[in-house]
């Protein structure tokens, strides 16, 4: 019996569950979560989403990555910016009409109890990152950087 407790506790020592606080990400997988956060909630695909050339990249100090889209039937330009908390993302509109970004969507129950923002999270699993929300269906896949 003893012999069986001492082989579970050494095997279920080896087995790692990546958690994003726990994984080492590089710049790169910040802006694909970004990316792939913009896309699940606009239903873009990810490689019509591209990082803004003059936003600084993401560290530390500036926890935000900027990331565009042009829409096609109109030409028009979308930006939007995401932080990062643990697992957790939250993106806004980059630029208002009036240039001014808008509010963060980190509210996922407004002040009546209804569903508002989508939490929008994302995971490791072995070499890849995947990125969900609880109001949709939809993820991105991508693999993570080494």
């Amino acid at each position: 019996m003893k012999f069986a407790l001492i082989t579970l506790l050494v095997f279920s020592s080896c087995i790692s569950f990546a958690r994003a606080e726990d994984a080492a990400l590089k710049n790169e997988d910040f802006e694909n979560i970004c990316k792939g956060v913009i896309s699940i909630e606009f239903s873009k695909p990810m490689k019509e989403i591209k990082l803004r050339k003059k936003s600084p990249r993401y560290s530390k100090e500036d926890p935000i990555v900027s990331v565009y889209y042009i829409r096609t039937n109109d030409g028009t330009v979308w930006n939007y910016d995401c932080k990062f908390s643990g697992n957790r993302v939250y993106w806004r509109s980059a630029d208002n009409n009036n240039g001014a970004p808008g509010r963060w969507r980190d509210m996922p129950v407004d002040k009546f109890g209804n569903t508002a923002d989508a939490i929008l999270s994302f995971d490791i699993e072995k070499n890849k990152i995947i990125v969900v929300s609880d109001q949709s269906d939809d993820k991105a896949e991508f693999p993570k950087r080494p």
